[in-house]
This record gives C-alpha cells, sequence and structure tokens, in this order.
C-alpha cells in the first residue's frame, strides 16, 4: 500500500475505528448480497447460508447507519445543506435502483419475466433510509440538542411502533403502495424502511453525544475493554440462536421491532470495542488497512459491488453453489476494489482540475 494512502488513512482526521467497521460491514454486504441472489435454496437455507445471513445483518446494515447517525452529530452543516444532502442520498439510491436491476429492467421489457418493474425502482434500500434519516435528524436536532436521552428514546419508539404500522399502499391506491415501503410496512421491496431502521442512526448519534461527553476513549483502559468484551461475547453466546434465526428469516430482519433493535443495539456496542482494539493492536497491518480503506470509500464500494452483483444475479439469480459462490466472492471482491481504486483516482484528478 502506498506510503500517501497509508498516511490518509491514519491521518488525525480521520476515524480509524469507523473506517473500519464500514470497511468490514461492506464486505459482510457483498457477501450477503451474493448469498441471497446467487446461491442455489440448498445453500441458502444451510447452516452456511444462516451464518453468512447474519454477517450480513447485524454486522452490516446497522453499522452503516449508526456510524453514520455518529458523523452527523459532529457535522457542523446547517439545517438545508442537511436537507439537500438527505434529498441526494435519496435520488442517489433512486438511481442505483435502476443501475443494480438495469439488466432486469431491460428483461421485463424484453417479456422474459413477468416481474412489477416500480417494485424494483422504488425498493427501499440502505441509501434513501440514510437519505431520510438524515432529513428527520437534521429536522430534530434543533429539538434535542445535546440530550442523547431524547435521540435514545427516539430509537426506541421508532423500533416499538415498526410492527403496529399498517400498509396503507394498495394497488387501488398506487402511488400510496410505492411510498409507503419507504416508511413502514411488509412490502417485499421494503428493504430498510425508515421504521425501524432510523433507530440506528439515532443510536449512533447519541453515541457520539455521551462519547464527547464522558471522553469515553480516554477513560477505556486494555482492561476494562477486555472485561467489557467477555461480558457482552457472553451475552452473544447465549442469544446467537435468536440473533442467527432472525437474522436469516430475512422478513423479519427487515420489519423487526424492538426486542431485535435493542438486541443489536448491544451488539454493535461489543463489535465496535472489539474492532477498535483490533485497530488499536494491528492497525498498521495490511489487512486493517484495506478494510479502513474500503471504509474510507464505502460509498463508492457500495454502489459498485450492487452494480455487478444486481446485473450478473438476473442471468444466473439463485443457482450456484458453494464453490461457485466461494469463486464469485473473491471476483466481485477484487473487481470492486480495483473499480473503486480506479473511481478515486478519476475522483482526485477531477477535483485538482478544478
Amino acid at each position: 500500500m502506498p506510503t500517501s494512502l497509508r498516511s490518509c488513512l491514519t491521518s488525525a482526521s480521520r476515524v480509524p475505528t469507523a473506517d473500519l467497521l464500514k470497511g468490514v460491514a461492506v464486505i459482510f454486504m457483498i457477501q450477503v448480497h451474493l448469498i441471497e441472489l446467487f446461491a442455489n435454496p440448498d445453500v441458502n437455507h444451510s447452516t452456511i447460508g444462516r451464518f453468512s445471513l447474519f454477517l450480513g445483518g447485524p454486522p452490516a446494515a446497522p453499522v452503516f447507519m449508526a456510524v453514520m447517525g455518529y458523523f452527523l452529530a459532529a457535522t457542523k452543516k446547517s439545517l438545508s445543506q442537511l436537507m439537500r444532502r438527505g434529498l441526494l442520498l435519496i435520488i442517489g439510491g433512486l438511481c442505483l435502483n435502476v443501475g443494480l436491476n438495469l439488466n432486469l429492467l431491460i428483461s421485463i421489457s424484453q417479456g422474459r419475466f413477468a416481474l412489477d418493474p416500480l417494485a424494483y425502482i422504488f425498493g427501499a434500500d440502505i441509501l434513501t433510509l440514510a437519505g431520510l434519516s438524515v432529513i428527520i435528524v437534521a429536522i430534530v436536532r434543533p429539538l434535542f440538542k445535546q440530550s442523547p436521552v431524547a435521540y435514545s428514546l427516539m430509537a426506541m419508539i421508532v423500533a416499538a411502533l415498526a410492527p403496529l404500522l399498517p400498509n396503507i399502499g394498495t394497488p387501488e391506491r398506487p402511488v400510496l403502495m410505492y411510498l409507503n415501503p419507504f416508511f413502514w410496512g411488509d412490502y417485499s421491496w421494503s428493504y430498510f424502511p425508515l421504521f425501524p431502521w432510523l433507530a440506528y442512526p439515532l443510536v449512533g448519534y447519541a453515541f457520539k453525544l455521551v462519547h464527547d461527553r464522558f471522553e469515553l476513549e480516554k477513560k477505556l483502559s486494555l482492561r476494562v475493554a477486555l472485561a467489557l468484551i467477555i461480558v457482552l461475547i457472553a451475552g452473544f453466546v447465549m442469544t446467537a440462536d435468536y440473533a442467527v434465526r432472525s437474522s436469516s428469516h430475512l422478513p423479519s430482519y427487515y420489519h423487526h421491532g424492538i426486542v431485535f433493535a435493542l438486541w443489536t443495539a448491544f451488539f454493535l456496542a461489543g463489535w465496535t470495542l472489539l474492532l477498535f482494539l483490533a485497530d488499536q493492536m494491528s492497525g498498521q497491518r495490511m489487512v486493517l488497512l484495506y478494510l479502513k480503506w474500503l471504509g474510507h470509500n464505502v460509498t463508492a464500494t457500495y454502489v459498485i459491488q450492487w452494480l455487478l452483483i444486481g446485473n450478473i444475479a438476473t442471468e444466473i439469480y439463485r443457482t450456484q453453489s458453494k464453490t461457485q459462490l466461494l469463486l464469485w466472492f473473491m471476483l466481485i471482491g477484487a473487481l470492486t476494489s480495483l473499480l473503486t481504486a480506479l473511481w478515486t483516482n478519476v475522483k482526485a484528478k477531477l477535483r485538482f482540475v478544478r
């Protein structure tokens, strides 16, 4: 890894643990997309498949959202700037929906598949969730100010309400049928609706406020950190069956309630602490630097892997064996890294020209 890149990843302006969390999360996201879209039913329902779905669950999307909330708490951007950012994320998410499903949408128009194209164009995914979350946080910031309790309570309310909110979109009301899934409901194309997923940016926001108020990092000795990890690991072991079962049943995972949200919040605490210690002890190792580089460029990495996986999936949907999945994982991972590196270089040159 070039020295300039190493210095960038370890500069004072970066938060290494956050980059590492996002880098690991995007790797888990790649493998879970392969399991969901490429794996044949036998693999999908096997022990390996269920564990893969877990890895693509709590350590992935909730991490993205919580880290985003953490940095929203640190930003000095105005309400209008955050609203603009949120709208751009929503527009970007819809554009990504078209891009990753382009092969499928063309196939539908050609009559190969009898599917509803709007369900793929208006799928409620991570980027649209991120955009809506930024807008909501921007609105409540003047009300909640610096109160971590307020953000935490709102997170619990959002998660508790999620299973109670009824679907209001129907074929008779088509506009609501494609708008409702971005906010709540158990529609098949509602992957990350605002309820309950807004809870995780709110948790990340609250954690940043607590972190700064009590200077947690300065007070966290190695002995205390290890003791906390042991306690959290013990808790995870005792609840592992529930966690894997909830994560591997995708409708339950996408539309979970407060119990799983609370479990995930505690999991995130332990997971963050574990990766914090890993970075403290081995942060300069090539593997961790690579993962932090992915995390530093997480948006580009996420978009590129989806464009590759989504369009390939139209041709080989749920037909691949375990060995084939491993080969696909290595190929998609390598291509994603290469294309992300090319994109970052192009972006840097365009910025320099400007």
